[in-house]
């Protein structure tokens, strides 16, 4: 009977490293998944009192996105800072925590979050990339379209960079430009486009590729080239039903019905 309890305790064992990996697993970052499918699995690992620092910083982070992307930004919010105290040095909790405090409309806040994952890692192409945006909030477009440039130069498939760029292009009205990076960013593969998903102006998740065919669209709308506009309309459209790829269509003429 003795020689059996070790045989016992190695099963729990295994089970319950079985069973924390999945946690694991199933709080994952995954770009396009719901906030759901991200905060339930987060919180019942983070309930495991013997989680590491690092762990518990990680599953933080995650429930974090997962709040931000509901639009629940108080409660992400304090999951970021939560994170922070344990990783101080993370640059990803720091910028998604900025996120937060510029939809919640905390400049103070905004800036000094950027600021900060620019000291921790200045050569980060993200970090670059969201230095610029901050540039281009607070009026520096010339800078901000520096600093994308300079992030696109170290990782040319920041996607990011590549539509932060093409639009204050299409604002500044080089649409040649413009063009060149929307070109770019609709022909990355579409795992890499949304790598770190997008979230519009209103925080709610959507479809890169599918937000890159409507900005294109919207290019060659403003450039006369309706066909072309309507090849991507309908691209978009097909990519996925969602209500602004289905008003740029409507909206275009050469569009099909």
């Amino acid at each position: 009977m003795s020689s059996a309890t070790p045989r016992v305790e190695t099963q729990c064992s295994a089970q319950s490293r079985r069973r924390k990996n999945s946690e694991r697993s199933r709080c994952s970052s995954t770009a396009l998944a719901s906030a759901d499918s991200v905060i339930e699995p987060c919180s019942r690992l983070l309930a495991d009192q013997t989680l590491s620092d690092a762990r518990r910083a990680e599953a933080l982070l995650i429930r974090g996105r997962g709040y931000h992307r509901s639009k629940r930004l108080e409660v992400a919010a304090r999951d970021y800072a939560a994170a922070v105290k344990l990783a101080p040095n993370d640059v990803e909790i720091w910028l998604s925590w900025s996120n937060v405090e510029l939809r919640r409309r905390d400049g103070e806040g905004y800036v000094q979050k950027v600021e900060r994952a620019a000291k921790l890692e200045p050569n980060n192409p993200r970090v670059i990339r969201s230095v610029g945006a901050m540039y281009w909030n607070l009026g520096n477009w010339d800078g901000a379209i520096k600093l994308y440039a300079k992030a696109l130069e170290i990782d040319p498939t920041e996607a990011y960079a590549r539509y932060l760029r093409s639009s204050a292009y299409r604002a500044q009205q080089k649409y040649a430009e413009a063009l060149a990076d929307a070109d770019a960013l609709v022909a990355l593969p579409y795992m890499v486009i949304n790598r770190d998903g997008f979230l519009d102006e209103h925080g709610d998740v959507r479809d890169f590729h599918v937000v890159a065919l409507i900005h294109r669209g919207k290019l060659f709308e403003a450039t006369g080239q309706m066909d072309r506009a309507a090849q991507d309309f309908d691209a978009a459209v097909a990519a996925g039903r969602s209500a602004p790829a289905l008003i740029a269509r409507r909206r275009c003429p050469s569009a099909h019905p």
